[in-house]
């Protein structure tokens, strides 16, 4: 069960985000050592960071990127591998649906890669539908999963 310590809060500090990403998703994390201008995509809501802290620990986040035509992408879930199976990547997702719905975006998307079949399966049980598939989509030439959440 998740404890009723674990508050979620938007977040603009980048080292927090890119820390958790780094130590909880190490082999996964390639795509994202190149982002150094995080702070600024943060500090002008290029890119929108919310936390999920237990007690005062950061456990969790979701990165998001608006774009045009009211799309809403997660760029980045994560929560720490101790934290993890207590419901708090699923409360971040009803964080972001939250934000999207009060900012007016009509959609949430995210990409997975093809063999993530425990990223699917959380995806679908927490509202999300299949878009499609792309092949080749990831620069190392991986398939990806296209999933989608209509925010209304």
């Amino acid at each position: 069960m998740m404890s009723d310590a674990i508050r979620i809060r938007r977040s603009f500090d980048a080292e927090t985000i890119l820390r958790l990403a780094r130590e909880n998703d190490p082999t996964g994390f390639t795509h994202w050592n190149i982002f150094e201008h995080l702070q600024m995509y943060l500090d002008s809501e290029r890119y929108l960071g919310f936390v999920a802290f237990d007690s005062d620990s950061p456990v969790g986040a979701i990165l998001l990127e608006p774009e045009e035509e009211g799309r809403l992408w997660i760029n980045l879930l994560i929560v720490s591998m101790g934290h993890r199976r207590r419901s708090i990547a699923s409360r971040l997702i009803q964080r972001a649906v939250a934000y999207g719905i009060n900012a007016g975006h009509r959609v949430l998307f995210v990409d997975l890669d093809y063999d993530n079949t425990g990223g699917l399966q959380f995806y679908l049980a927490n509202g999300f539908s299949l878009a499609g598939v792309v092949k080749g989509y990831y620069a190392n030439g991986l398939n990806a999963i296209f999933l989608f959440r209509e925010l209304q």
